[in-house]
């Protein structure tokens, strides 16, 4: 939490004062994987206006010509 998500740790909770955007995405609107994490994420205090769900999957992020790095 705290290296990858920005996260701080005291007295072993976290705090999200400076917290990364992330987006989820999944491999379709049918995976369930996403919803998963988030709500995981948000139950460990993560702030909900810093997650952003696209809900079309990876192969829709591409058709609409989206931009990818390897």
């Amino acid at each position: 939490m705290t290296e990858q998500f920005g996260a701080k740790e005291q007295n072993g909770l976290f705090y999200f004062d400076d917290a990364k955007t992330l987006v989820m995405y999944c491999n379709g609107m049918w995976c369930g994987q996403s919803p998963n994490n988030i709500k995981s994420l948000l139950r460990y205090g993560y702030p909900a206006d810093k997650i952003k769900w696209f809900r079309g999957g990876m192969q829709t992020w591409e058709i609409l010509g989206f931009n990818t790095v390897k």
